[in-house]
């Protein structure tokens, strides 16, 4: 009942808010969004239809008005039958409609989905990151290997090139936050990443 209440109030809540994103990122020439053929720089509407034409095609876009940027992708779009962006969210019961990361229990939650990732992709830490604190991950069974991230006051960022010598399509992490003189904090142990082809042949 509180489930089916909460998604009541998110479908009203998207029915008013309605938000225009720019599109960041291709890794094809051009994709149709409602009527229109659409290239990066091109805005369009979150209540558009998303007309995917490549199982591993991917858009990098930007809320404009919140400024938050996400890779929305032909997989992700299919699993859970979306047709555009507000849809996809609602189907999905996704953070990103709720108010933001604000705890590390919040960003446990946001990463409880796949990440794609076209070049790098941002993401919003709950705290300020200074000169005493960071993020990394740790993958890999036989061979652990570790990464430091590259951050930006309260966001940390998972660049393709950090999978650069993993030959899986698919890539289960843990993801720790370390601050000087305190143990790591796991935020979580089951973190996939995907990363998806740059350009693909049409």
């Amino acid at each position: 009942m509180r489930k089916f209440s909460f998604l009541l109030l998110l479908f009203s809540y998207l029915q008013v808010y309605a938000d225009d994103y720019r599109i960041l990122q291709l890794n094809t020439n051009s994709i149709r969004i409602g009527n229109v053929q659409c290239k990066q720089g091109d805005t369009f509407p979150d209540d558009a239809q998303i007309c995917w034409s490549h199982e591993q095609q991917a858009i990098k876009a930007m809320n404009l008005k919140t400024k938050r940027i996400r890779v929305f992708t032909c997989k992700a779009f299919t699993d859970v039958k979306a047709k555009g962006i507000k849809d996809y969210y609602i189907k999905s019961n996704h953070l990103s409609t709720r108010g933001g990361v604000n705890t590390f229990s919040d960003l446990a939650e946001e990463l409880s989905d796949t990440i794609y990732v076209l070049d790098n992709c941002p993401i919003e830490s709950p705290v300020k990151i200074d000169s005493l604190s960071s993020y990394l991950i740790s993958y890999g069974d036989k061979e652990k290997y570790w990464r430091n991230l590259m951050t930006t006051d309260k966001v940390f960022y998972l660049n393709r090139e950090l999978f650069e010598d993993s030959c899986q399509e698919s890539i289960s992490l843990s993801l720790y936050f370390r601050r000087k003189g305190l143990d790591d904090y796991l935020i979580t142990d089951s973190l996939i990443v995907v990363v998806l082809p740059e350009i693909i042949d049409e």
